[in-house]
């Protein structure tokens, strides 16, 4: 009885070394596996036009280290959540997502990174902020299909996409994708969404295959149809 006392004993201490040595959040995730806010956003509320003014910086770090900023003072009206989706998933200050939406739109408006990278990070920041997977994965898809995209280079689509004068940035030199997405096609990738518990790959691919527009680079599907 002795001998396996102490044995016990033995094995709890090595157990007590390694936790100490690697960490708990080795063993036991936590939210700061999708990186963290260093500074959480406090808001003055622009109730004539629904939107908020930042009274401090925002700053965000991802999951890789890379630190996502919104300035002191930036005006935010939730538009990078795209409004055919608000009744389903709720408006952009309405609920935990709003910091997430606040570091989102700032980026869809700069553009200072990859539209893929700053959508994927409003996940990534949803999860950080305390959003269940379901809720971020569903704020994730409606930005996928209906949100904002842009790039360099030339254009397939542009004369199905880029004619108006807001889907050009002088300032970058970028083209910008605006999709056209109806309530009907949000309702539809919802009811996608709720009946496949897909994965983030499952709902980039989805995207890819069911909503072929909301792609920057795709081809001028209104031309394409007249052939």
């Amino acid at each position: 009885m002795a001998a396996k006392l102490i044995f016990f004993a033995a094995l709890c201490l090595v157990v007590i070394i390694v936790l100490s040595r690697t960490g708990l959040q080795a063993w036991f995730p936590t939210a700061t596996d999708w990186g963290k806010f260093t500074t959480r956003p406090q808001v003055e509320f622009l109730e004539a036009d629904r939107k908020v003014r930042l009274i401090n910086e925002v700053n965000y770090i991802d999951p890789g280290g890379t630190t996502w900023t919104t300035p002191k003072g930036y005006v935010s009206d939730g538009a990078s959540i795209p409004q055919v989706f608000w009744s389903l998933v709720g408006g952009p200050f309405s609920g935990a997502h709003r910091d997430a939406a606040i570091i989102h739109d700032w980026y869809c408006e700069t553009m200072e990174r990859s539209s893929e990278d700053t959508h994927r990070v409003f996940y990534y920041a949803n999860r950080a902020a305390g959003l269940s997977e379901f809720k971020a994965k569903r704020l994730y898809l409606a930005v996928l299909v209906g949100g904002r995209k842009w790039g360099s280079g030339e254009s397939s689509c542009y004369s199905g996409c880029h004619l108006l004068p807001e889907t050009y940035s002088a300032v970058s030199g970028d083209l910008i994708l605006k999709p056209n997405i109806s309530e009907n096609d949000a309702k539809t990738a919802m009811s996608w969404f709720e009946e496949s518990n897909p994965s983030l790959a499952d709902i980039e691919n989805y995207v890819i295959n069911s909503f072929p527009e909301s792609l920057f680079g795709h081809k001028d599907v209104a031309a394409d149809s007249t052939k």
